[in-house]
């Protein structure tokens, strides 16, 4: 669509801090007074976030995305303790930060739950094939330590393992059985329930279905810096609004979760276009072309009943064009009469 298509233009720059209700990763702002699409020339309202500079201070690892919580049996001779489980806190891990607090918490738990026996489990990381090693000391007691790869998988696969696994005392190590994942989320997306749209659709975390993103911020900087948004091309929407009083926002992760611990303010420019579309008279044209080229194959009896319907046709979208073109004209007059006794106006003062 070309830049001449633009009837109106909206640029909203936005903070979170400046909202009406809600909290910075999820919340409402009112305008001033509504974008309304104009009731004259055929329009429709397109919008895109342009630029958007967000800090990365929300927690990858939480009980809302799963990734904190291991579920795990132990065997120790002939005694089983089953559904042992613990949670680590919420935040963000690097590699050896995740080993540490995974590895101490698991004793911890062990020691809890079987009283005289403390384990002595230890683990290395393989930057080389970016797995992890965990080894269990052997002592007078086989032991056997297996972790379920239940609802709370997240754990697991940012540990490198996609099944249930097992640290066994009779074993030299268990090595991870792929690449270990600290970095869960790639992107944020915005969302909106207020921006309608009914053709944009994701497949994310379910097969296709209609979506409410606005756009994809890819996540190229680590925790506690700022992620900017400044595409090269920018994601337009087309929206199903004729009218637009609220601005409502969501920041998910990429498991489309509300981002959690967001407590930073963040800001963004939001553009909103009113566009002029081609009017149905238009569309009914390109289809009597086609029309017209079929006419050609058939039978000229049949051809002249076909032309005199087309030129009853042409007739009543000439009607309509002059209606079209008549209420154009009054809108026109209408404005330029507002201008001048608003020039008016300003003289007198």
């Amino acid at each position: 669509m070309s830049e001449d298509s633009i009837l109106r233009q909206y640029n909203i720059y936005i903070s979170s801090s400046q909202r009406t209700s809600g909290t910075p990763s999820n919340f409402s702002i009112y305008l001033p007074q509504p974008i309304t699409i104009n009731q004259i020339i055929p329009s429709e309202l397109r919008v895109f976030v342009d630029r958007a500079q967000i800090p990365f201070s929300f927690s990858q690892f939480s009980t809302t995305a799963k990734n904190t919580q291991s579920v795990f049996t132990v065997t120790r001779g002939a005694t089983t303790f089953s559904n042992l489980s613990f949670t680590l806190a919420q935040g963000n891990y690097n590699i050896l930060t995740l080993g540490d607090i995974f590895v101490s918490t698991l004793i911890s738990t062990i020691t809890t739950a079987i009283p005289g026996y403390v384990p002595n489990i230890t683990y290395v990381y393989d930057g080389d094939a970016n797995h992890l090693r965990f080894t269990l000391e052997a002592d007078a007691t086989p032991t056997a330590i297996v972790f379920q790869n239940t609802t709370f998988k997240g754990l697991n696969l940012a540990l490198g393992f996609s099944q249930s696994w097992t640290i066994d005392s009779a074993l030299s190590y268990t090595e991870s059985t792929q690449d270990i994942n600290c970095s869960p989320s790639r992107a944020i997306y915005m969302t909106s329930n207020s921006l309608q749209q009914f053709q944009s659709f994701s497949a994310i975390t379910t097969p296709f279905e209609t979506s409410s993103i606005l756009t994809y911020i890819a996540i190229q900087t680590s925790p506690i810096m700022f992620i900017s948004h400044n595409p090269n091309y920018v994601i337009k929407t087309t929206l199903t609004n004729t009218s637009i009083s609220e601005i409502q926002i969501t920041l998910r992760d990429e498991q489309m979760n509300e981002l959690v611990e967001f407590d930073l303010d963040y800001s963004f420019h939001l553009v909103i276009h009113e566009h002029r579309i081609s009017p149905i008279i238009q569309t009914l044209n390109r289809q009597q072309i086609i029309e017209d080229n079929a006419v050609n194959t058939i039978d000229p009896e049949e051809r002249a009943v076909m032309e005199q319907y087309r030129k009853e046709q042409e007739n009543a979208l000439q009607t309509i064009r002059d209606k079209q073109q008549r209420r154009l004209e009054k809108f026109q007059a209408k404005l330029e009469k507002r201008r001048l006794l608003s020039s008016a106006i300003s003289k007198d003062e």
